[in-house]
């Protein structure tokens, strides 16, 4: 796509999908030079080494947190996807680490400064210890760079770094920096705030270069003070008293560093008492760590969450959205495209990933018991690998359950699951209330929860003005595209949307949404995934 100046979002979005569907094909050197340029002036605009970044004013404002994303392009697209894009009421922190190990840093960096450019007080990259030549020409930046466009290019990026901040207060109580805090005791703020970020590589030969080395290399420890790294030479590990002190001294509530894979392999770790916490977005990192990626939200209350996901792979993001997109225009579909969309059970956060679960345990639930039944010598407890082992094998899901298992079932006091509770608490309703639009088949919502992002994909198809709303024609058209898709991929009808089920749904909600104008999708999208809460109703119309 073309970059015209002055940007519009509708460019931008040009941009989004380009990279969705056709990431192998570098954007023209002349526009990814000239966003450089551009957000270049934005940063080297800030006063000191130091951002600092408030929550959005509107009520529903927020800010998205980030971690290390390490060139894997389809850890931001689907963090895009799923907690919206920057905008005037959603603001990106990003906690540096964007380049080297993948193949797409350039592509993240390119996205990031779109929207920089757009709303600049609401995205914020900090410095993290790849954004420096030596770690690019080494892990991988280089090539990246090299590969795709002329060195020119590469000599750019090192502009980018020399302006980035070393560190971001959030909401003036929130300190976030890449690596860590540093052997400098009782560090004040207005100290870092007046070191040099204008600096190539980051290397510990004086005092001032050793705070910078140490807020973008040190690590965790749980041992008292500072001691060396793990690193190599002149890196440091701190304890929970440097964090402490450092939070006393400047009047702070708690610190995000990002930097390495959390050691619970999830994609948030506290540390320190919770004073500090480990935040890394890149999930299945390099492709072989089966870690899950995290995000931290944070919203005008000051209430922190913290929110999990394992992305889809690239392939999956450009087949589901080229595939789709031939699917909603034609409602003719290769064969492959509903089994790549049945298929991405994991792809989503935790609470996307939660409901398909508990969809398949509620399908599969008599099996389950005939498999543990079977395994377990008459009794009604198994060990944790036993019930992992059985998701695995009937469930087909293969994937890290130890972080999951936490979430659905918990270990009775002698560490043992129970499977009858566990399967009686995932038997399938024979109704389901759907907040502000009405009630459903229990059948009908097994395949709505099942569907969902296809679900999602489709009704934002037919969304033209991207408002939210789509009139009820467009709603119907959404329902059969995803029948068709769907009949399309499987052979099992409990799998698919049958006719009844169709007019069941549209009755449904043109009752709901009757003299509205049209239905709010999003908000019928997520009264699906809200169903089993027990929270205020999701208004579905105007």
């Amino acid at each position: 796509p073309e970059i015209k100046w002055p940007l519009t979002l509708d460019n931008v979005h040009e941009v989004v999908r380009h990279m969705r569907t056709r990431p192998n094909v570098a954007l023209h050197e002349r526009f990814v030079a000239q966003i450089l340029g551009k957000a270049v002036e934005l940063f080297e605009a800030l006063p000191n080494a130091v951002a600092d970044m408030s929550v959005p004013s509107p009520a529903d404002g927020k800010v998205v947190v980030l971690g290390d994303t390490h060139g894997q392009l389809q850890d931001m697209l689907f963090v895009l996807e799923e907690y919206g894009e920057p905008s005037e009421s959603t603001a990106y922190l990003v906690n540096g680490d964007v380049a080297d190990r993948g193949q797409y840093a350039v592509e993240i960096f390119v996205l990031l400064l779109l929207y920089k450019i757009l709303y600049p007080a609401n995205v914020i990259i900090n410095r993290g210890n790849h954004e420096t030549k030596t770690q690019n020409i080494h892990d991988g930046f280089a090539n990246e760079v090299n590969r795709k466009y002329p060195a020119a290019l590469f000599e750019m990026f090192f502009r980018l770094y020399k302006v980035l901040p070393v560190a971001t207060l959030l909401a003036g109580d929130v300190f976030v920096v890449h690596g860590g805090l540093s052997r400098v005791s009782c560090l004040p703020l207005s100290a870092i705030r007046n070191l040099n970020r204008g600096v190539e590589d980051v290397l510990p030969q004086s005092k001032e270069s050793e705070m910078l080395h140490d807020l973008l290399w040190s690590d965790p420890t749980d041992n008292l003070g500072c001691c060396p790294g793990k690193r190599g030479p002149g890196t440091i590990m701190f304890g929970p008293d440097v964090t402490n002190a450092f939070l006393v001294a400047n009047q702070l509530s708690f610190v995000i560093r990002s930097h390495e894979v959390p050691s619970n392999m999830s994609g948030w770790e506290a540390h320190h008492g919770g004073k500090l916490i480990t935040l890394f977005t890149a999930s299945n990192y390099c492709g072989v760590y089966n870690n899950l990626g995290g995000v931290a939200l944070l919203d005008h209350s000051h209430r922190m969450q913290f929110r999990t996901h394992m992305a889809p792979t690239l392939d999956a993001i450009v087949a589901r959205y080229a595939d789709q997109t031939q699917c909603l225009q034609s409602v003719k579909v290769p064969e492959r495209a509903g089994a790549v969309a049945l298929g991405m059970v994991i792809a989503c956060k935790d609470d996307e990933v939660l409901p398909r679960i508990k969809t398949e345990i509620m399908e599969h639930n008599d099996r389950l018991r005939e498999f543990w039944a079977r395994d377990c010598g008459g009794s009604l407890q198994v060990t944790e690998d036993v019930w992992a082992y059985g998701m695995v094998s009937v469930l087909g899901l293969n994937i890290n359950w130890t972080p999951i298992r936490e979430l659905l079932v918990e270990l009775d006091d002698d560490g043992m699951v129970n499977y009858q509770a566990f399967l009686s608490r995932y038997s399938r309703p024979s109704s389901v209330v759907l907040s502000g639009f009405g009630v459903v088949g229990g059948d009908t919502f097994a395949v709505l929860h099942r569907n969902i992002l296809l679900l999602h994909y489709a009704l934002s198809y037919f969304d033209a003005g991207d408002r939210g709303l789509v009139p009820l024609p467009g709603f119907v058209n959404a329902l059969n595209a995803v029948s068709v898709c769907l009949k399309q991929a499987t052979t099992t009808a409990a799998h698919s949307i049958s006719d009844e089920q169709l007019t069941e749904l549209v009755a449904m909600v043109e009752g709901a949404c009757k003299g509205a104008g049209g239905v709010q999708w999003r908000q019928f999208v997520q009264a699906i995934r809200d169903a089993d809460d027990k929270g205020e109703d999701v208004v579905g119309c105007n």
